[in-house]
């Protein structure tokens, strides 16, 4: 799995249940460490700018097709 098809699987999954929000870099390295704690395993490409950019990319789309 890449690193964007494991961004893009959290934001949907996030997505079936809350309506996801945009996030800064630090947002994202501090749900990083979470999973961490939590023993969800993420890709070793995935980091904290990648994925608040990816998340936000998605985000927009969200939005824009309410």
């Amino acid at each position: 799995m890449t690193a964007v098809d494991f961004i893009t699987s959290a934001f949907y999954d996030d997505y079936t249940h809350n309506d996801p929000e945009p996030i800064t870099p630090e947002d994202a390295a501090y749900t990083m460490e979470a999973w961490k704690e939590e023993g969800i395993e993420y890709p070793p490409t995935v980091t904290p700018l990648l994925f608040s950019r990816t998340w936000n990319i998605l985000c927009k789309k969200h939005t824009t097709n309410k």
